[in-house]
C-alpha cells in the first residue's frame, strides 16, 4: 500500500488493512476490518481477516460451533 508516494504495507491484503499504524499515517481500514479488530479486542477471532460481508459471515459462523 502505497500513500503519498511512501509504501506503507507490503503484505497480503488483510495483514495491511488490519494494521492498528495505518491510522497514524493518515489511512482508514474498510469498516469490516474494524469491526474485526473491535472483535478480537472481546476474544473472538477471525483468521484471517474477511476484507468482505460474505466471508465475514461465513468466518463469523464457524467461530459460533
Amino acid at each position: 500500500m502505497i500513500n503519498e508516494g511512501r509504501i506503507v504495507g507490503n503484505d497480503k491484503p488483510e495483514r495491511v488493512l488490519s494494521d492498528v499504524n495505518l491510522q497514524k499515517v493518515g489511512l482508514t481500514p474498510p469498516p469490516i476490518v474494524d469491526l474485526q479488530v473491535e472483535l478480537r479486542k472481546r476474544g473472538i477471532t477471525i483468521d484471517p481477516i474477511a476484507l468482505d460481508v460474505d466471508r465475514f459471515l461465513r468466518e463469523l459462523d464457524k467461530v459460533g460451533k
